[in-house]
């Protein structure tokens, strides 16, 4: 007798958990959350360039490019001082900021730096400015410090 009050009770079990069950089954058309909306539950947005993967310019190839472009404020210099017999000589200080899109979008002349002449500073931050880097996609600037050591013997031969 014990087996028909369990049949009963059994198969009441079973149409609770058959009702109760698919409610709580995720249906099939319903989408996976993007990784936006999921981290903006999770409490705030995540960084544009964390999502992109992108990282700012590295100072290692912002050097590189720096290096070879160097000659084109070298020429500002020997343009200034060509026929000068005592030309100014010194280290011209600049700090370049580099946007995502790999061009300098400001440059400025650092005071430290003991080679001083407006002219000199002008023509240099001009050609900085049409200098390009390679692009990174970082929404992030990041600003670099450079050196253009003008010195018999260092970048005047």
């Amino acid at each position: 007798m014990r087996t028909r009050t369990l049949a009963p009770s059994a198969l009441l079990w079973a149409l609770v958990l058959g009702v109760a069950l698919p409610g709580c089954k995720k249906s099939s058309e319903t989408a996976p959350p993007d990784d936006e909306a999921a981290a903006a539950e999770a409490g705030g947005e995540e960084d544009a360039d964390e999502d992109s993967g992108a990282e700012p310019l590295s100072f290692e190839d912002f050097q590189e490019t720096a290096d070879y472009r160097t000659h084109t404020v070298l020429d500002c210099y020997t343009t200034q001082f060509a026929d000068k017999k005592d030309a100014k000589t010194g280290k011209l200080m600049v700090h370049i900021t580099v946007a995502g899109d790999g061009a300098v979008s400001r440059a400025e002349i650092d005071p430290n730096g003991d080679l001083k002449d407006e002219t000199l500073e002008t023509c240099a931050l001009e050609q900085i400015k049409s200098w390009k880097f390679d692009a990174t996609g970082a929404s992030k600037e990041v600003v670099h410090p450079f050196t253009f050591d003008l010195r018999p013997g260092e970048l005047l031969k």
